[in-house]
């Protein structure tokens, strides 16, 4: 499979700015190409997959060391 063949498969694989429709979107479909837009800031992207990152370790620390107490701090995350 080629890159082009690729890129055309991939929705918004170079996070472009898309408008939102007012109308709004019928299908997840055709809300995803935005969605991915709203990220097109490399900042952005990277804090999302830091907090993520964080979430998931908490989550998993609270849970492997049976101190699901701590599970509410993913919450803030």
């Amino acid at each position: 499979m080629g890159v082009q063949k690729l890129n055309k498969e991939i929705a918004n694989h170079n996070y472009s700015k898309r408008a939102y429709k007012v109308e709004g979107y019928k299908s997840f479909e055709e809300f995803y190409p935005y969605y991915l837009s709203e990220h097109c800031n490399t900042i952005n992207r990277r804090l999302h997959l830091f907090g993520t990152t964080n979430v998931v370790a908490i989550l998993a620390y609270s849970i492997l060391s049976g101190q699901i107490k701590y599970w509410w701090v993913t919450i803030l995350q």
